[in-house]
């Protein structure tokens, strides 16, 4: 595991992004650094989404699953997102080990960028979000130091049976659906470290 210390303040940290022009600046405080992870999450949730609903190789069951999210493919892609960015947090938080009290503030910061992204919805609904959010980063986790295999695969399945209660996910989930999710959340922490660079500094 990966430690860069710790500080008494969260104020005196800052997030140093060493190699990617997707993070609107170069060095962020922990909230920056929560508003930046909710929109990069939701731009690759977006993405990722739309990808696999143009894949050409799925089974009936993918084009079940389909089927019922086209009806508010808002909810899956902010799953999408919600799982991206938790990805990230959990970055912050077992790659990093940034202190609790900054992670308190990038989870701020993630409230108030999903606030800024979900115009219209009420408070408890983009609270919820942000503790998906939350919820993601620990099953990446879990992931990352092999607790449990397919954590957040099958927290995002639940997550769609609970925000989708017409949808019954048949005893086969679809293939096409695990290749698109499995290992996600992982990957997002590699390419935090490995291609974009991200670091803490103490002020």
């Amino acid at each position: 595991m990966f430690g860069f210390g710790m500080s008494r303040s969260a104020s005196a940290i800052t997030f140093v992004v060493g190699n990617s022009a997707l993070f609107s600046k170069k060095e962020l405080s922990p909230v920056e650094f929560g508003r930046e992870i909710a929109r990069l999450g939701l731009k690759f949730g977006v993405a990722q989404f739309s990808q696999y609903e143009k894949a050409t190789d799925l089974d009936r069951t993918d084009q079940a699953l389909l089927q019922e999210a086209r009806k508010n493919p808002g909810i899956i892609q902010l799953l999408y997102g919600n799982l991206v960015a938790g990805s990230f947090l959990c970055f912050a938080k077992a790659v990093l080990r940034a202190p609790p009290e900054t992670i308190l503030e990038v989870e701020s910061g993630i409230l108030a960028g999903l606030r800024g992204l979900m115009p219209g919805m009420s408070q408890k609904i983009i609270e919820d979000h942000k503790d998906i959010t939350a919820n993601f980063a620990v099953a990446v986790e879990r992931e990352i130091t092999e607790i449990e295999a397919n954590s957040s695969l099958n927290l995002l399945l639940k997550y769609i049976v609970d925000f989708y209660p017409n949808m019954q996910l048949p005893n086969h989930i679809p293939g096409g659906f695990v290749s698109f999710i499995n290992g996600l959340g992982s990957r997002f922490v590699a390419i935090c470290l490995n291609d974009w660079k991200i670091t803490l500094r103490r002020n």
